[in-house]
C-alpha cells in the first residue's frame, strides 16, 4: 500500500485529473491501479488516508496503461498441450536431476494412448525422477485421480521408480478448506462423454486401446446400463475396478443427470502444506477451470512456495474486469492482476506459445514439429506493462502463463 500513497491520496481504481499529479509518475500510477484492485473494491473513488473520500467519482487517467503502452502479444492458434512435454524437456536442460523434486499437478485428467495426451504428472517423471522425489496429482473427478494411480502403480516406468512418492487424490481446488463442492455438472459431463453420450471416439477406441483414461468410467457405466439402452458404452477392459466413493446410481445415466457428486475442496497454499509438508514444488501446474483468484494460491506467491507455476487461463477468467469507461483505457484483465502480483514477489511471467521448431530434436509426445516460445510479460527488474489480454476469444484465445522465481 506504500507506494499507492501520496500527499495524503491512495488511488482505489480509478484517478481524477486532479489526482494525476500527485503520483511521482506514470510507473507508481500503474502499481496503484493493480496494486488496489486485488484488494480492494471496484468502486471508481479516490480515497483518502483518513477514510474519507472524493466528493465525485474519480475518472479514469490514460496513463501508462494506454492502448499505444501495452505489451503486444502474440496470436494463440495451437492448442497448449502439444508444447507441454517440450517445456519439461526445455526444464532438464536447465535443471539436473540429481536432486529430489516436487511436482504438484492440480487438474491431473490424463490420458495414456498416441491420440491423447498424458498426464502433466507421467510427463514430469519421465525427465525428473531422482529418489526422494513426490509427484501428488488431484483432480475433482474421482476416477481421473483413481486413473492416475493405476498408472503410477502398475504401468512402466512409473511403477518401477523407487524412491519417488507417487500419490493421486481426489480433492477440489477452491479458496475454502474442508468445505464440500458440488461437482456435478463437470461430473456429469466426464460421466456422458465416457460413456460415448457425446465424446463419439471411445467406441472406436476402446476395442483396441482399453486401457486409456476413461477406462475405469466406462466400466462402471458398462456394469449398470443394460446393454440395449448402451450400446456404446461396452467396456473391453480386463483390468481391475477400483471402488468409487459413490453409489453405482450415480453412474446410472438418469443418475448422472441430476444427482449431486460432492467433493472435499482445499486450498493451493493448504496443499502445499499439508500434503507435501511445506517443501519447496519445483513445477506447479494448474488446470482446474477456475480463474487463479479461485484456487488460494495467495500463501504460496507471498512465501515463494513454488519455483515454477503453469496455469492455464481459460473462458473461467472472462475479460476486462472495471466496466464502462475503464474497461475501455485501461482492459485491466486478471492476466494482468497475477503477472503484476507475481511480479511484486520476484517471479517472471510468460506466455508459453506453441510454434513451429526451427529444428526436430529427440522424442515429444505431441506433434512432432512442434516447440514452444516462452514469451515474457513481466519481470521484478523491468517496469509493469499490462497486457489487456484474456482468453476471450476477440483477445489472444486458451493460454497457459508460466511464473518463474528469480533472485
Amino acid at each position: 500500500m506504500s507506494d499507492c500513497c501520496w500527499r495524503g491520496l491512495v488511488w482505489r481504481a480509478g484517478l481524477p485529473p486532479s489526482c494525476a499529479t500527485l503520483l511521482p509518475d506514470e510507473a507508481a500510477a500503474l502499481a496503484c491501479y493493480v496494486g488496489l484492485t486485488l484488494n480492494a473494491s471496484n468502486q471508481l473513488r479516490c480515497a483518502r488516508l483518513d477514510g474519507s473520500t472524493a466528493p465525485d467519482q474519480c475518472a479514469v487517467s490514460n496513463v501508462s496503461t494506454s492502448a499505444r503502452a501495452r505489451l503486444p502479444l502474440p496470436r494463440f492458434s495451437r492448442w497448449h498441450l502439444t508444447s507441454q512435454d517440450l517445456l519439461f524437456g526445455h526444464l532438464r536442460q536447465l535443471w539436473d536431476d540429481n536432486v529430489p523434486r516436487v511436482m504438484l499437478d492440480l487438474g491431473c485428467h490424463a490420458g495414456h494412448t498416441s491420440f491423447y495426451n498424458m498426464s502433466d504428472a507421467l510427463f514430469w517423471l519421465h525427465h525428473f525422477n531422482h529418489s526422494g522425489s513426490s509427484v501428488l496429482g488431484i483432480d475433482a473427478f474421482e476416477d481421473y485421480a483413481l486413473d492416475l494411480q493405476a498408472r503410477f502403480d502398475g504401468v512402466e516406468p512409473y511403477r518401477s521408480l523407487h524412491g519417488v512418492e507417487r500419490r493421486a487424490l481426489r480433492l477440489a481446488v477452491g479458496n475454502q478448506d474442508d468445505a464440500l463442492v458440488n461437482i456435478g455438472r463437470f461430473a456429469r459431463m466426464a460421466i456422458t462423454c465416457c460413456a460415448d453420450s457425446w465424446c463419439s471416439h471411445w467406441k472406436q477406441l476402446d476395442p483396441v486401446y482399453p486401457d486409456h483414461y476413461c477406462r475405469i468410467t466406462r466400466q462402471r457405466v458398462a456394469a449398470l446400463c443394460p446393454a440395449d439402452e448402451c450400446k456404446n458404452t461396452s467396456s473391453h477392459s480386463a483390468l481391475p475396478l477400483p471402488p468409487s466413493s459413490y453409489p453405482d446410481r450415480h453412474f446410472r445415466f438418469e443418475g448422472a443427470q441430476r444427482l449431486p457428486f460432492m467433493v472435499p475442496s482445499m486450498r493451493a497454499d493448504t496443499m502445499w502444506r499439508r500434503l507435501l509438508g511445506g517443501r519447496t514444488i519445483d513445477f506447479l501446474k494448474i488446470d482446474v477451470d477456475r480463474s487463479w483468484r479461485s484456487v488460494g494460491l495467495d500463501a504460496l506467491l507471498e512465501e515463494r512456495g513454488f519455483r515454477l507455476l503453469l496455469i492455464e487461463m481459460d473462458d473461467s477468467w472472462g475479460g476486462p474486469i472495471l466496466g464502462g469507461e475503464s474497461a475501455a483505457r485501461f482492459g485491466l484483465t486478471q492476466l494482468d492482476q497475477l503477472a503484476f502480483l507475481a511480479r511484486r514477489h520476484r517471479y517472471r511471467t510468460y506466455l508459453k506459445v506453441p510454434c513451429r521448431a526451427a529444428a526436430y530434436r529427440g522424442r515429444a509426445w505431441g506433434d512432432h514439429g512442434w516447440s514452444a516460445w516462452y514469451y515474457e510479460i513481466a519481470a521484478p527488474e523491468t517496469p509493469f506493462h499490462m497486457t489487456a489480454a484474456s482468453s476471450l476469444r476477440t483477445s489472444i484465445g486458451s493460454i497457459q502463463a508460466r511464473l518463474r522465481g528469480v533472485g
